[in-house]
């Protein structure tokens, strides 16, 4: 079923390029094969969230794969950074938390004029604290977020993430009674 689909796949594209015309063979080459990685993710992405229920680990891992590899292969599509971020995202859902800030950051640091730049640079701060329990380095990267994206939604957010990070369970009980009387 997969090589009818790139049979056709390729056919259409020889049409749609005029069919006769010489073509850069490399060119058709690399196209064909990004279709072909666009179409594994998509068929993998619904595969995964098909099942609301119960995240299958195993495929999920597979497509953070598959997101990573997009990128590596096609940084300059912008088709790669929104698969940055959903691969980020999912990285974290399972747990890895190394490469959902590899993603996180190319994400930030690579797209300059990314809409999700702010919410990129606060995820990290998240993944160090939640994920990696690494308060120090979760507090350096809300500062980041406070510095480059002020008097945004996410700035707050690392505002107030700041002040409870690195807070024991006790700690943060507390906190939030005080804060419940004060209110």
């Amino acid at each position: 079923m997969k090589r009818v689909f790139a049979i056709i796949t390729a056919v259409m594209v020889l049409v749609a390029c005029g069919g006769g015309e010489s073509q850069d063979p490399m060119a058709f080459a690399k196209a064909q094969k990004k279709q072909e990685l666009i179409n594994k993710i998509r068929t993998l992405e619904n595969e995964v969230n098909s099942n609301a229920s119960e995240l299958d680990r195993a495929k999920a891992s597979e497509l953070v794969g598959l997101y990573q590899d997009f990128y590596n292969q096609n940084a300059d599509d912008t088709t790669a950074a929104a698969f940055l971020f959903n691969g980020a995202s999912m990285a974290t859902a399972i747990g890895k938390h190394q490469q959902a800030i590899r993603m996180l950051e190319a994400y930030h640091d690579v797209y300059k004029t990314a809409p999700k730049r702010p919410d990129a640079l606060y995820l990290i701060g998240f993944v160090y604290d939640n994920g990696l329990k690494n308060s120090e380095k979760a507090k350096q990267y809300y500062q980041r977020t406070i510095d480059l994206y002020p008097g945004t939604f996410w700035a707050e957010q690392a505002t107030s993430a700041m002040a409870l990070s690195g807070m024991s369970e006790e700690e943060l009980l507390k906190f939030l009674e005080e804060k419940n009387k004060s209110n």
